[in-house]
């Protein structure tokens, strides 16, 4: 789908009068540059019109905006839809409050790793489930001041990876390694099952995907 809507956005006169996309994406943003697009501003802000579009949150509008002109109409998401879930049941047993903080939350997994939430007298409990897929890691390098994949300092992009910010993260992630709050072998675990050990009992928590 992807390819073919490359190819619809290199010729305007072949393109369909609405598109379905996944992301801004580089041949979008020059479309939208070029005028391919129409502005929607005009039409979106018209609570009389679109009572419901109209209340969009001026984060998502900005992120369809290219050059002024509001090009897309957004897909409704939870805007923090990407989070953490635990396991309560074992919180409520090692009288663990909801975390606030990133130390918080550090606790409460170590907890869940060394405190027996199960009950069964056995050391056979993680803190978190984690995979080869690098979405829980993306979450939880954003606690530490880490941007989305890029930040701005002084005028210039630079890639996270770049930053003080990614460096603490990093070693913030070793120490849970180190501590024993992850299983050894989490690097090469597929995520098609990924979920499983917090089905069976064994990890108390789960980045989770809202919307």
């Amino acid at each position: 789908y992807e390819e073919k809507l490359t190819l619809a956005l290199a010729d305007p006169d072949s393109m369909p009068m609405i598109m379905a996309v996944g992301s801004m994406n580089g041949a979008i943003v020059s479309s939208a540059e070029a005028g391919a697009f129409w502005d929607l501003n005009e039409f979106i802000k018209d609570s009389a019109a679109y009572p419901n579009l109209s209340q969009a949150n001026e984060n998502v509008n900005k992120a369809l905006t290219i050059d002024g002109q509001l090009i897309g109409i957004y897909r409704a998401r939870p805007i923090g839809r990407n989070g953490i879930g635990y396991r309560k049941d074992w919180a409520d047993k090692l009288g663990l409050s909801e975390p606030k903080t990133i130390d918080d939350i550090y606790n409460m997994m170590y907890q869940f790793t060394y405190g027996d939430p199960d009950g069964n007298g056995k050391d056979d409990t993680y803190g978190v489930a984690l995979c080869k897929y690098t979405g829980p890691f993306d979450i939880m390098q954003t606690w530490l001041g880490c941007g989305n994949g890029w930040v701005e300092k002084d005028g210039q992009l630079v890639p996270v990876h770049q930053t003080e910010e990614y460096m603490e993260a990093l070693h913030w992630f070793k120490k849970m390694y180190d501590d024993g709050l992850v299983y050894k072998d989490w690097a090469v675990r597929d995520t098609a099952t990924w979920a499983d050990s917090v089905k069976n009992g064994e990890c108390g928590m789960l980045r989770i995907l809202g919307g």
